[in-house]
């Protein structure tokens, strides 16, 4: 749990988390929050992203999308696929490498914030 006490330093500006498990008609989201810019959800995988992972969180970001306000969208994980990568980088999607001690170790993709 410690990985989420820290969520505000993977992103730049002024990130605030609205709720972890955040309900959605789809299912639980495992992060929302947002910037005065943008909604921001993040699915966490404590393994591999893989692209059944990508394709769901797609499936989030079309459906929070669809509620007229921008939205960011991060795979949050060890380790990625290689297709499940170039997948999120298609869809203008992130991929945050993670441990589960707590620190960020990177980011691909499109810049954070959008």
């Amino acid at each position: 749990r410690k990985i989420f006490d820290n969520w505000g330093d993977y992103f730049d500006g002024d990130f605030e988390m609205i709720e972890m498990e955040y309900g959605t008609s789809l299912g639980p989201i495992d992060i929302a929050g947002f910037t005065n810019e943008r909604d921001v959800l993040v699915e966490v995988k404590r393994k591999r992203g893989s692209l059944k992972d990508v394709t769901q969180l797609r499936r989030y970001v079309e459906a929070m999308e669809a509620r007229g306000r921008p939205c960011s969208a991060y795979l949050a994980a060890p380790e990625i696929s290689s297709n499940a990568l170039k997948c999120l980088e298609k869809h203008n999607l992130h991929f945050l490498e993670v441990d589960f001690d707590g620190r960020q170790e990177g980011e691909t993709g499109a810049e954070a914030g959008g």
